[in-house]
Order: C-alpha cells, then sequence, then structure tokens
C-alpha cells in the first residue's frame, strides 16, 4: 500500500504528458540509501540535477534527501540513464558518462576510450551487457549508442540564387561578398584546386582524406567564386573555406575555430533518425555560450519517406530529423523548397524529440537539405558581414537566427509548421533589418518584465516580431530541452498579440494542426506577425517566466510596407538567354493585378505577362533578341522598370589548335555588329584578355599559364552570359594534328583517318607508309577539311606501319606516333611463336571455322581446334618436343607445317 501511496502523490504532481513511472523502484523509500531519486522540480533548488524527466520532476543525487523537511521524493531504478529505448540485442559503441572509470567491472564490455576531462567513455558491447555491467554503477549517469557513421544528404544539385533573393543582395551590395568571413565545411573534403574555391579554400589535419563531389558542390554553394560557370557562384563569392572531417560528430574545440576565425560551420550530413537530447546536442548548445559569435548551420534531412522515432515513432514523416546533434536550441536548422516554394517530400520533418519547432527555416535546394543548409551558411556568412560593417561587433548566433526568421517568407498555411519552419529565406529582408537598425538586445532575470517599442508611422502589410535568445545546454537526455523561459507578447492599446505555437501531441492530425498564438513554454524562438498593423507605438513585451540567473536577447522585427515593388531578379549582374523562359522574382505587396513589358534603349514596350496579387514570381517567355534589356511593371498609374541587363546568345567557346607555343580559340559569330570579350582565369579570377569583334584570339602561351578560358557578348550598359569555362588541354585538340588512326576492316584493308585543327593553315599532309622498314609516301594532299580518310588494300602480310606528318604554311613539320598492324592475305597461314615456350600458340588463317589440327611426327592426331575467328589462340597442354600441324576445310588440306614446343 505504501507504494501505491507513493505513485498517487507522484501523478497527482505529474503535469507533462511523458509517462515516467517506468523510472519508480518498487522497493520501499524509507531510510533508503539509493544514490538517485527524483523530486519536484519546484523543489530542487540547492541540488544538483542529474536529469529532468519530465516537466515538473527532476533526478537528483540523493544526499540525506529525505531528511529535508517537506520534500516529496521516490526512489528510482536506473532506467532514465538510456538516452532513448534500446532493444536487449542492440550491440556497437556507446558512449558513457561516468565520473570515474568503471573499466574495472566489465567481463565482457571492451573499453575503447575515457576521458577523465570530459567525463566521457566509448564502450563496446550489447544492451544486454551494458545493463548487466555498467547500468547500475553509480558514477554512471547516462547512456547513448554510438551514431552510425555520418553520410551526407543531397542528391541532385539545382542552382538558383534568384529565388531567395541572394542575387539582389549580390547587386545591392557588392562589397559585402563574405571576404573578411570564413566558413568551414563538416564533412568529407572539398577540391581545393577547383577553380570556384582555389586560393580560399584549405585542407589541414582536421579535414577528412577522401575528396568528394559533395563537399566541392557545398562549398561551391557556400562560396564559389563562379568562375566556371553561373553555377560555380556561390552565396558568399570571397569568403575562405577551411574543410573540417565529420568524422567526429562532436563539434571542433573552441581553439579549432578561434585559430582559423571560423563564425559559420556547415553541417550537409546525417547519421539516421535519432529524437533524444544527445551528447552531441548538449556539446554544440554548449558551445553556443563560449563561442557566442559562431553559428552552426545543419541539414533536417532526407528522411521524410520513413517514419519518426521516440514518442513519434509509428507517425508518417514527423519526427525524422536525422541526428541528435540537430536537437540542439542554439543550431539553425535547415530544411529545403522548390523554386514555387514548396517544401519536398522527401525532407525530414520535426519535431524535435521534446516538441518544438524545427526545421528553423528553408532555402532553395531541390537537391535535398544538404543544398539548402549551404545556401543558409553563406547567407549567414553575408549577414555577419552587413552586421560588422553597421555595429562594429560580430553578431552572435541567436541573432543570426532572429535575422533568418524575422525576414522569411511565410509558405504553405499562416505560421510556423513542423515541414518548412518559421518560412523559407528571403536574404534581401533579412538584410535590410540590419541596414534599418530593426534589432533590439536585452537581458532580464526570472519574473521580470522589459518592455520595448516598436513604431508604425507608414501603412504596412504586416509587422513580423521575433524574440530568440542562447539557451544554456540542459543535461544529456532530458525530457524537455528548455531551460531559461521567455515571454513575448504585443500590445496595441487594447489589443495584445500571441506568438505562434503549433500542437506537438503525438498524432498526425495535431501535428498537421495549423499554428495558433499562444503562451510558449517549449521555444526558444518565439514569433508574431501582425497582419495590416494600425498605424502607431506597439509595446513589446518581453518576460522572465521562469530563469536561472539572467538571459539576454534579441529581438528582431520587419515591417512590410504596403503597395510596394522591387525587382529582385534578374539585376544589372544577371544576364539571360535569348529565347528562353525564365522566372522573374520581385517584392509584391499590391493587392491589384500588374503587367510585365519588356523594353529596348529606344524606350518601345512589349508585353509579356501579369503578375498576380500578393505573389512575388512569374514565369514569362523572353524574345530572342541580342541587345540590352529592361523590365518594368505596371500597377495603374505606378511603374517600376528592373535594371537594364543583357539578353542574348551564349558564345560557344571551342579550341582550334593547341601548341607548345600559343593557342587558338574560336566561337560561332552570333551578328555582325556583336562584340566579344574573352576572359582567362588568372589568380583566381577571370580576367579579361581581349575584346573585339573577332570570333577567335591566338594566344601566346609565352604570356599566360592559364588553361582555363570562355567567352561572352559585350553590350553597351551590360554584358552577356558568359560560356561555361573550358580546359583548353583537355578539349581533344593539339598542335594542327588532333588525331590520327589506322584499324583492319574485315577485307584485310587499312582504314586511316586524319583529324587536324585549322587546315587553311596547313600546306601539305602526307601519310607515310613503313612496309618492311622501308618508308614511302602513301598519300600527299593540301587539307581542306577537319578530316581526312584514305584506304590503304596493297599490303604486304606481317607489321605494316603509318605515321602522319603535316607541313604547315610558315614551314613547321609535325609528325605523329607510329601506328603499326599485323595483317595476313588469303593465301598466308602465320602460326606463332615458333618455337612455342609459354604453352600457347597463335594461328591467323584467312579462312573461319577451318579445323586447326596437331599431329604427332608419325602422322596420328592428337589434338582439334575449331577457327571460330581469323586468329585464335590455343592452349596445347603438350611436352617438349616437335609437332606437326595443319588446317584443314572439311578434307581438304589449306596448310600444313612443323613447330617445337620448348622450354
Amino acid at each position: 500500500m505504501r507504494f501505491l501511496a507513493i505513485l498517487l502523490i507522484f501523478f497527482s504532481g505529474l503535469s507533462y504528458s511523458q509517462d515516467v513511472s517506468r523510472y519508480l523502484n518498487i522497493t520501499s523509500t524509507e531510510g533508503t540509501h539509493h544514490p538517485f531519486v527524483m523530486i519536484k522540480k519546484d523543489q530542487s533548488a540547492g541540488f544538483e540535477i542529474i536529469r529532468r524527466v519530465s516537466k515538473d520532476y527532476v533526478i537528483i543525487r540523493n544526499s540525506s534527501i529525505f531528511r529535508t523537511e517537506g520534500l516529496e521524493a521516490f526512489e528510482v531504478n536506473d532506467e532514465w540513464k538510456w538516452a532513448t529505448e534500446y532493444g536487449e540485442n542492440q550491440k556497437g559503441q556507446f558512449y558513457v558518462t561516468a565520473e570515474i572509470n568503471p573499466e574495472n567491472t566489465f567481463q565482457r564490455l571492451k573499453l575503447i576510450s575515457f576521458e577523465p576531462n570530459k567525463n566521457l567513455l566509448i564502450v563496446e558491447g550489447t544492451v544486454k551487457m551494458l545493463r548487466k555491467e555498467l547500468l547500475s554503477n553509480p558514477h554512471v549517469t547516462y547512456i547513448q549508442q554510438k551514431a552510425k557513421k555520418p553520410t551526407t544528404e543531397s542528391r541532385i544539385r539545382e542552382h538558383n540564387l534568384a529565388i531567395n533573393n541572394i542575387r539582389y543582395v549580390q547587386n545591392q551590395f557588392p562589397s559585402i561578398d563574405g571576404s573578411s568571413i570564413t566558413v568551414s565545411i563538416k564533412e568529407q573534403s572539398f577540391d581545393t584546386i577547383d577553380i570556384d574555391i582555389k586560393g580560399r579554400g584549405v585542407r589541414d589535419l582536421f579535414s577528412n582524406e577522401f575528396v568528394v563531389g559533395h563537399a566541392t558542390d557545398m562549398a561551391t554553394l557556400v562560396g564559389g567564386a563562379g568562375n566556371s560557370y553561373i553555377t560555380g557562384h556561390g552565396v558568399a563569392p570571397k569568403t575562405n573555406l577551411f574543410s573540417t572531417s565529420f568524422e567526429n560528430l562532436f563539434p571542433e574545440t573552441n581553439s579549432y575555430f578561434t585559430s582559423r576565425d571560423v563564425t559559420v560551420q556547415n553541417h550537409s550530413y546525417g547519421v539516421g533518425i535519432e529524437n533524444f537530447y544527445g551528447l552531441e546536442s548538449v556539446s554544440f548548445d554548449e558551445q553556443a555560450g563560449s563561442l557566442p559569435n559562431l553559428t552552426h548551420i545543419f541539414s533536417a534531412g532526407n528522411s521524410g519517406s520513413q517514419q519518426g522515432t521516440g514518442q513519434y515513432a509509428g507517425l508518417n514523416r514527423y519526427g525524422t530529423l536525422t541526428g541528435s546533434f540537430k536537437q540542439a536550441k542554439n543550431v539553425i536548422l535547415v530544411t529545403s523548397s522548390d523554386e514555387f516554394g514548396n517544401v519536398l517530400t522527401a525532407n525530414s520533418a520535426g519535431p524535435t524529440y521534446d516538441g518544438r519547432i524545427k526545421p528553423d527555416i528553408s532555402a532553395f535546394g531541390k537537391g535535398g537539405t544538404s543544398d539548402a543548409a549551404a545556401v543558409v551558411s553563406g547567407a549567414t556568412a553575408l549577414l555577419q558581414e552587413f552586421y560588422f560593417e553597421k555595429n562594429a561587433v560580430q553578431p552572435k548566433t541567436d541573432v543570426i537566427k532572429a535575422l533568418l526568421i524575422a525576414g522569411s517568407d511565410d509558405i504553405d498555411t499562416p505560421g510556423p509548421d513542423f515541414f518548412g519552419g518559421y518560412g523559407q529565406l528571403n536574404l534581401k529582408k533579412s538584410m535590410s533589418i540590419i541596414e534599418n537598425g530593426w534589432l533590439i538586445e536585452g537581458t532580464i532575470s526570472d519574473l521580470e518584465l522589459q518592455t520595448h517599442q516598436i513604431d508604425i508611422s507608414n501603412s504596412a502589410d504586416y509587422l513580423t516580431i521575433v524574440l530568440a535568445w542562447r539557451d544554456p545546454a540542459a543535461n544529456n537526455g532530458d525530457a524537455l530541452a528548455l531551460i531559461n523561459d521567455i515571454d513575448l507578447k504585443a500590445r496595441l492599446d487594447a489589443n495584445e498579440w500571441l506568438p505562434w505555437i503549433l500542437d506537438s501531441t503525438p498524432s498526425e492530425s495535431n501535428l498537421a494542426a495549423p499554428a495558433i498564438t499562444g503562451i510558449d513554454h517549449l521555444n526558444t524562438v518565439e514569433v508574431i506577425q501582425i497582419d495590416n498593423p494600425s498605424l502607431g507605438t506597439y509595446s513589446v513585451d518581453i518576460t522572465g517566466f521562469d530563469i536561472t540567473g539572467s538571459q539576454d536577447y534579441i529581438i528582431a522585427y520587419y515591417i512590410e510596407s504596403s503597395n510596394k515593388f522591387t525587382w529582385t531578379y534578374p539585376t544589372k549582374i544577371d544576364p539571360q538567354q535569348a529565347g528562353e523562359t525564365v522566372q522573374l522574382f520581385f517584392d509584391n505587396t499590391y493587392s491589384a493585378t500588374g503587367s510585365i513589358e519588356w523594353g529596348d534603349m529606344s524606350d518601345n514596350w512589349t508585353s509579356l505577362g501579369t503578375i498576380n496579387p500578393g505573389t512575388h514570381f512569374s514565369s514569362v517567355n523572353l524574345p530572342d533578341v541580342n541587345e540590352d534589356f529592361v523590365l518594368r511593371a505596371s500597377f495603374g498609374p505606378d511603374i517600376f522598370k528592373s535594371d537594364t541587363f543583357y539578353l542574348g546568345t551564349t558564345p560557344q567557346i571551342k579550341v582550334a589548335l593547341y601548341c607548345d607555343d600559343e593557342m587558338v580559340l574560336y566561337w560561332d559569330k552570333i551578328s555582325e555588329t556583336t562584340s566579344y570579350e574573352l576572359l582567362a582565369y588568372e589568380n583566381e579570377a577571370l580576367m579579361t584578355k581581349q575584346i573585339s569583334s573577332d570570333t577567335f584570339a591566338i594566344i601566346d602561351r609565352n604570356e599566360t599559364n592559364s588553361l582555363f578560358f570562355t567567352v561572352r557578348q559585350v553590350g553597351t550598359y551590360t554584358n552577356g552570359l558568359p560560356d561555361e569555362t573550358i580546359r583548353v588541354d583537355q578539349q581533344g585538340i593539339r598542335c594542327y594534328l588532333n588525331n590520327f588512326l589506322a584499324t583492319l576492316d574485315i577485307f584485310e584493308n587499312v582504314n586511316l583517318t586524319v583529324d587536324v585543327s585549322l587546315p587553311e593553315f596547313i600546306e601539305t599532309l602526307r601519310i607515310i607508309k613503313v612496309d618492311l622498314e622501308d618508308s614511302v609516301v602513301f598519300q600527299e594532299i593540301t587539307p581542306s577539311q577537319n578530316q581526312h580518310s584514305f584506304l590503304d588494300s596493297n599490303l604486304t602480310p606481317g607489321h605494316t606501319g603509318y605515321y602522319a606528318q603535316l607541313v604547315t604554311k610558315n614551314g613547321a613539320e609535325i609528325l605523329s606516333d607510329r601506328i603499326s598492324l599485323f595483317t595476313t592475305d588469303d593465301r598466308k597461314y602465320i602460326l606463332f611463336p615458333n618455337p612455342v615456350t609459354d604453352g600457347f600458340v597463335n594461328l591467323l588463317s584467312p579462312e573461319p571455322n577451318a579445323v586447326f589440327q596437331v599431329l604427332q611426327l608419325d602422322g596420328k592426331p592428337i589434338r582439334e581446334y575449331i577457327m571460330g575467328e581469323k586468329f585464335e589462340s590455343f592452349e596445347l597442354q603438350l611436352p617438349k618436343g616437335t609437332y606437326l600441324y595443319r588446317v584443314l576445310k572439311g578434307v581438304k588440306v589449306l596448310k600444313s607445317g612443323k613447330f617445337v614446343i620448348g622450354s
């Protein structure tokens, strides 16, 4: 009856939905000396909290706790020490937190390592062994299975920096290019000699040994210079890049980041679905406290086709974040969306293990959440650089999170959801928050109220207010990760607004329910949106609901003006391909339908389409012209012109000649009046080599070491789209003589093919034939085209050699390598080698399907083989000696002879 009473007392105070009764010990608590007990959280002051097992109850060390007057305490078993539920037969390596190394108690467990400064062991064995040999140890407080090896989370890379208004920012703020920021790409290694990264990418002892395309793609999306093509242009094109291995799932030491000035780390990988707050989660949250200017950005995962785990077990898609480190509070978690703002169904989704809203934000990434995370990492580098330029200090990671969320575009249903987070990245809006100073910093204590003001002086579509803070790390395995609880409220006159909240109850219908507003006691981000805000001064109340000590916070807000239109793509740095369909982007708050027209520099306008009310993009078919180009949008009398950009055909660059001293490049003529700019990759950038109306360029190789070239049209105001940059020594073109081939046909004729460059500069093409070491000129012509073919049917059986020789009009001679062929004729049979030394004999025969017969010297047949081809190789397996052979067709002897099998 005493145990029943204890349970009744316990459940009468239980207010969190998680069932923690499985942690209760069924033995009597009277006079107990069990090392750990459970008490109510509000009675825990002065005790060391080891684990929070629910909203209201915590586990503490037992230090004569039952002598404390008025304290309700419950003896617990050791099941609370597990990170999550494991099957008894699960095996592998496990993390164990323990103050003292318990290795001397092991019988079957294997100790892999022990780090006393972290109180961390790694052991190997089964869950059953751990339960028997380690679980009850009073020095052990946490056991977590070590994650599987990380894998990257992107399949097909697509590139479009227009969608998240990144190209607008790059055009509007050209000096904000990431050059003062260093980003770490944590996974396998990127290619440091890739021309979009070269000179800024570093591999060192902390890098993975394998160089892979995925890592190079991520580095390119973050900071590619665009030297290869437009798809090689990253978000922060001059940022410095370090490659860091993801074999270690914990964050690198603080000194790693500070010694390299790394302030952004991109994590585009996962380890499988994990739904608990584990050692990695704690480590990342702790690092946010010690390195507040370092921002960790993770991909959400591509496991949306699977079911969740933990309290979301069995639910389709929900609770499928790929790694316990993605459960951390102070990191930024990114999902991906398509060009229309739709979150991809393959993406992992929240909530976190305790119901928090994750992911935080989405960004374009049709290849998966890896790409989207890299885009946000690049955007973070630009935000950090711009913030420092305006404020002379680096922004903390909670400031970056608030900027990203406050500037994001709401997608799908109003408010956040567990698929797309709080919205889709809009870098233009996030940058404008910094530019306008729409940020408020503060510090608050428990039960304190701080009030701030936001003025709305002009008509606005909406006001977004975001509260964010870097929350202290929770304990390993805590049922709830939130430590310091801050509440947000906005007021104007008698009206009040509360933040968005979601129902995290583990059922698909609850989790799919649209966001509502209410008090949030779960998340470290709170967001209020006020549609069509009235003019006036809004009060923003920040209340310390449950805080230990004090807590810093940041408020970022964004005011969206009414009847506003801004072209965001194309800008003047975005040349377009003539005659193609393109998606135009713009910020648009007009509630009326608008029209789109295109114009030339003569102010002639032609209709392209319409703009639907409040939309941000429109697909149009561009005309097939080659000229400077401008767009305009009209809403009644309100007219908005785009930047002037170039619309035209992209010239296709090719190599005509590649010699030791010079090379010749050429491209197709687009029009009689077109000028072209030839660019070479030199000093980690594309540099102009010539501008002219010529459609070729002769390059002195003594004047440049570059092997990379591209070309584009030149306009009056802007330039056209460059062709993909080619590497000239890998185009199959050589110095006049590109290729010389010789093949033997079924009629025993030799077919010769010569491929040359610039035949107009060649005086003579000769084919030289070498027969029995005699050289003769077989053919001599003046070439009139790039490829010429010749036929040689006058062959002497045996070896015949050929050379191609070119004599240019300036007298230079070029000789190919020798090509040798072995031929026979209809009257010739050749058996070789003779003597046979390796057991194999070869026979050339003009008669397929003939019979090769081996005989003893007395004429007795001992082997017989069918000739399937004109050339066959036979394994004889005969003793040393002399043998006869003959070739038969039916009963007719076509050839006979003698051969020797030697040593």
